[in-house]
């Protein structure tokens, strides 16, 4: 810290830490987080030296000490024992193959279960670049159901595996050792691993590690306090010294980072987001502690937080509230499903901002979660990332790429179809970019304020997908949609001052040509969408407020499609009609009067 402007002193909680924060300005290459303020605390069972200098808990030089995985354990038997909010546990049926842990003196060994009941904790980690000669394969499967030197797994599945002995659960499930990687069995079993990590007495989040072979544990832990010799009373005593970081408790968590203080990896993987959502009981294993997350309670290391309900909302990290897959509560009134819904909404936003190493596996990599879901939606049916109930709506996806990107390719990184078929080009698993269903937040945003605030003008007729694989929530070989609504021929027009793309059609109203604003799903390399067979389809009519006079207004959503053949049409971008818009009018009865009305296939 460098140019220190003056000195703050505070506490946060009563009889707990004294916390100078310094106002200034950090210097080259500081992790302003960490080295901000400083923390002034006496141990338990140190001498008292100053009222406002109070106990608290140290860090863990190293988190792989019996302390540190002694307080694991409290935490662990304090949820187990009756918080209120947390789903009690009982043994639930095993996965296919889970990890016989075994003691200090055998190797775990791969258990298949056929079906016996159990306990087991799971583990959340990033695999990290090829290869991976640790994962089990055809090859290596009936070996390692004798035994499995610890010596052969990399570190962070080492370390989880001894996590798991002091916790004292037999069974550990790891996705590259109980999945057999590179066979049927990996399709199949993807489609249960949000029934997996939902029934786990615990999941182990890897968060501080990049890969699987930085490891779990931290040693030599930068938060481990230095003593300060004072003198009071006459007397020689100390207090602890150590960093820590300005944050609100409303907000982001500072022991939840990897061990340089940065983003978490495992927040920024596709795969990983259904292991934290489904999770009833997570233990994390941060660059600078060990922290406990559960529905009751956030407790950390540290015990900055305390160890209360937080409305904790995670930097980088989604958490639904009330989302108890393991409840038996289920959307059966409109009202629940509406929020169950609302939850998908904020699962795709999430997720679609991950990154995955197969693009294309969009579908499988939330696979858990979908099926999970539908069990809580009474009676709704999951299709390629969408709902069947309310599907125009859900058609009414946007690819989140810069508006200004017209006939140029200006997103970063562009937004593609996947080189290999997995979803059809209505569902929004068929694009790479990051995407937003905002049709469903407005509905459920003003239910209530109208009668009939969203008039669905698409007609589904029927729907077929045929799976690629064994996971029914996985990816598809083929899908169609069988429907029914205004169909107008258009072509494209694009504005000189923001180069903003529009769909006009080509026979005019009474009011003139009707025009419709262009939202693309893809930015190719070379950014153009191609000219001709092009059609806009009506969808949806969403009725809503002015912001200013609180009347309504209407807002039309469309999809432009292209024609491949005689009665079959591709997706290309979402088309949404603004009130005033520069170019002319867009009034959803010019659209239905130069329309008509025909029954399509969307491919």
């Amino acid at each position: 810290m460098r140019d220190i402007r003056s000195l703050r002193l505070s506490s946060k909680i009563i009889g707990g830490p004294l916390i100078l924060e310094p106002n200034g300005h950090t210097s080259p290459g500081e992790d302003p987080l960490y080295v901000k303020n400083l923390e002034l605390f006496i141990r338990p069972g140190d001498q008292l030296v100053w009222p406002a200098i109070g106990y608290e808990r140290d860090v863990s030089e190293d988190s792989s000490s019996s302390e540190a995985l002694a307080l694991a354990q409290g935490w662990l038997k304090d949820c187990l024992g009756g918080h209120p909010a947390c789903p009690a546990y009982a043994e639930s049926p095993l996965p296919t193959r889970v990890l016989e842990v075994g003691s200090y003196t055998t190797n775990p060994r791969l258990h298949v279960s056929n079906g016996a009941l159990g306990k087991y904790a799971a583990l959340s980690y990033c695999w990290g670049p090829p290869p991976h000669h640790w994962k089990t394969t055809p090859s290596t499967l009936q070996e390692r159901t004798t035994s499995i030197p610890l010596t052969e797994l990399p570190k962070t599945l080492r370390d989880a595996v001894i996590i798991t002995r002091e916790l004292g659960i037999p069974n550990l499930w790891i996705d590259a050792l109980c999945i057999v990687q590179d066979s049927e069995d990996w399709a199949s079993e993807a489609g249960r691993m949000g029934e997996y990590y939902s029934n786990a007495v615990v999941t182990i989040s890897a968060d501080g590690s990049t890969d699987s072979h930085t490891g779990c544990f931290v040693r030599g832990n930068r938060r481990f306090s230095s003593a300060v010799p004072v003198v009071f009373e006459g007397k020689d005593a100390a207090i602890r010294v150590r960093t820590c970081g300005a944050w609100p408790l409303d907000g982001a968590h500072p022991p939840m980072a990897t061990r340089g203080g940065g983003k978490i990896k495992l927040n920024t993987r596709g795969w990983t987001l259904q292991e934290q959502i489904l999770s009833p009981r997570i233990l994390h294993f941060s660059g600078y502690e060990i922290v406990w997350e559960c529905a009751s309670a956030m407790p950390c290391e540290c015990k900055l937080v305390p160890d209360k309900p937080l409305p904790i909302r995670l930097k980088n990290r989604l958490i639904i509230e009330n989302f108890t897959p393991r409840s038996a509560i289920h959307a059966s009134t409109p009202n629940e499903r509406k929020g169950l819904m609302l939850r998908w909404n904020q699962v795709i936003y999430d997720f679609t901002q991950r990154d995955l190493t197969y693009a294309s596996d969009r579908l499988p990599a939330l696979s858990g979660l979908a099926a999970v879901m539908q069990t809580q939606s009474a009676g709704d049916e999951y299709v390629v990332g969408l709902w069947k109930q309310g599907l125009p709506m859900w058609l009414c996806w946007q690819s989140l790429t810069p508006l200004g990107a017209a006939l140029t390719a200006r997103a970063n990184p562009p937004s593609r179809r996947h080189e290999k078929y997995c979803a059809p080009s209505w569902s929004w698993a068929s694009v790479s970019s990051a995407v937003e269903m905002s049709l469903q937040d407005r509905e459920i945003m003003y239910e209530g304020a109208k009668d009939s605030p969203i008039e669905i003008k698409l007609n589904v007729l029927s729907i077929s997908c045929i799976p690629a694989g064994l996971n029914p929530f996985g990816n598809v070989s083929a899908a169609e949609l069988h429907c029914e609504g205004t169909v107008v021929p258009v072509h494209l027009q694009q504005t000189d001052a923001t180069r903003q793309l529009y769909v006009v059609s080509e026979r005019a109203a009474e009011g003139g040509k009707p025009t419709a604003l262009v939202y693309r799903d893809t930015y190719e390399d070379n950014g153009e969408i191609e000219i001709g067979n092009l059609y806009f389809l009506l969808v949806v009519i969403s009725h809503r407020p002015s912001r200013n006079d609180l009347q309504y207004r209407s807002l039309m959503y469309g999809l432009l499609l292209q024609r491949q053949s005689l009665g079959r049409y591709c997706r290309v971008a979402l088309a949404v009609g603004y009130p005033n818009d520069a170019i002319g009018r867009y009034f959803t009865e010019d659209w239905e009067a130069v329309g008509e009305m025909m029954e399509l296939v969307l491919v």
